[in-house]
């Protein structure tokens, strides 16, 4: 069953695309190829690689709650204009920090029941 605070497919689509232009991901990532993504093993432990590449990670779990909402809030209820707004000012931040790697929180609902999903800008 789909909860109603869950965002209308057009949303989403067009706040995931923001969201990877933001970081810098969309402009990479739209004519190349797929990255290919692996994990290998040596006598110093685990490593994640990308298209062949050590990739640290570099990473928040993100969730948008401002001060004085709860565990309830849902950014994505909001007019697109503040949504647009906070993702500016929020991606901002991860941009500066050099986030490479987001994960979402329990308050980033995109659709129906899942386990945790992570992204990755190159």
């Amino acid at each position: 069953m789909i909860d109603s605070h869950l965002v209308p497919r057009s949303k989403l689509l067009f706040t995931i695309i923001a969201f990877m232009m933001f970081l810098g991901a969309a402009t990479n990532s739209l004519a190349a190829a797929p990255q290919k993504v692996t994990t290998h093993q040596d006598e110093q432990g685990w490593k994640l690689l990308v298209n062949g590449e050590d990739y640290f990670v570099k990473g928040v779990v993100w969730g948008y709650t401002p001060i004085g909402e709860n565990y309830s809030y849902n950014l994505w209820g909001n007019p697109d204009d503040y949504i647009i707004k906070v993702l500016d000012y929020e991606c901002g931040l991860m941009k500066a920090a050099g986030i490479n790697t987001i994960a979402r929180s329990a308050s980033f609902r995109l659709a129906g029941p899942s386990t945790s999903t992570t992204s990755t800008a190159s």
